[in-house]
């Protein structure tokens, strides 16, 4: 922590607290105003802990008039308000990206925009960098298209959606249209493993070992009693434990995969230099 203290801005300037406040109350005008789709009658499920401040992605599926589907990831557009060069835009810049700790999170940006504006808001249309994909019988990419959209969202927890997801009855909590999406989306994810663990992915070099290997929620709270003033809580998540550790962040980890790839594969065909995370 005394490292981050003296190597991660912790607070903004008020400069940029300013910036952000002028942002908020008279946005700029969307320089994609003219190519930016409407999506909004298509539903799209931002899939996150109940905790979630910043939502900043959600899926979505189209039907295809020859009976295939098309995945939609939608990522929250910051460029529809944050200016190349601003403040705020120097600033993020400067940040490179939220840091999530057990004790908080430090911001790329101020949360007045990051929790607002910057959001896909539940209920309210959002402005999207969305990437659509089909996917070969195999789950491989057939076919991508990146589009600035116009988005409608619907907040769901990740164990609510797991809830759903093992529902055989027609029984859960959501109508038809939903759950049909849902499916859709967990068919898409299962055959994205397939296809990765066909290409000598850790998921399937592991095979049952990998349900060894949970994800982990560390959490760091004050709290008086304790030897150094912090309680700390380790802890993993499992399916069924209300914190969201089945099938539901598998299918959003494995969507968020499939965008990083269609986002490459548009950047290698057109030229355009981007920093790749990779594994051989």
């Amino acid at each position: 922590l005394q490292l981050i203290r003296h190597r991660v801005p912790i607070a903004f300037s008020d400069e940029v607290e300013a910036a952000a406040a002028a942002l908020a109350d008279a946005p700029p005008p969307d320089a994609d105003a003219a190519r930016r789709v409407d999506m909004t009658a298509q539903r799209a499920y931002a899939i996150d802990a109940p905790e979630t401040t910043e939502v900043d992605d959600a899926l979505g599926v189209e039907f295809l008039a020859d009976g295939g589907t098309r995945v939609w990831v939608h990522v929250a557009d910051a460029s529809r308000y944050v200016v190349p060069g601003s403040a705020v835009d120097l600033e993020a810049r400067r940040r490179q990206s939220t840091i999530y700790l057990p004790t908080g999170l430090v911001p790329m940006v101020p949360l007045r925009l990051a929790e607002d504006i910057l959001s896909l808001r539940d209920g309210t249309p959002s402005c999207a960098l969305s990437f659509g994909a089909t996917l070969d019988a195999d789950g491989a990419l057939a076919e991508t298209m990146i589009q600035p959209t116009l988005v409608a969202v619907e907040r769901l927890t990740y164990a609510g959606v797991d809830e759903i997801l093992a529902d055989r009855d027609g029984t859960a909590p959501i109508d038809a249209e939903g759950l049909t999406t849902l499916r859709a989306l967990e068919d898409a994810a299962a055959r994205r493993l397939e296809w990765r663990k066909a290409g000598g992915a850790l998921d399937g070099l592991l095979g049952d070992a990998s349900a060894q290997l949970p994800e982990m929620r560390v959490a760091a709270e004050r709290r008086d009693g304790e030897e150094d003033g912090w309680h700390v809580s380790v802890a993993p998540l499992r399916d069924g434990d209300g914190d969201g550790g089945g099938a539901a962040r598998r299918l959003v980890s494995e969507l968020m995969l499939l965008a990083g790839e269609a986002v490459a594969q548009y950047a290698e065909d057109e030229g355009v230099p981007l920093v790749y995370r990779r594994q051989a």
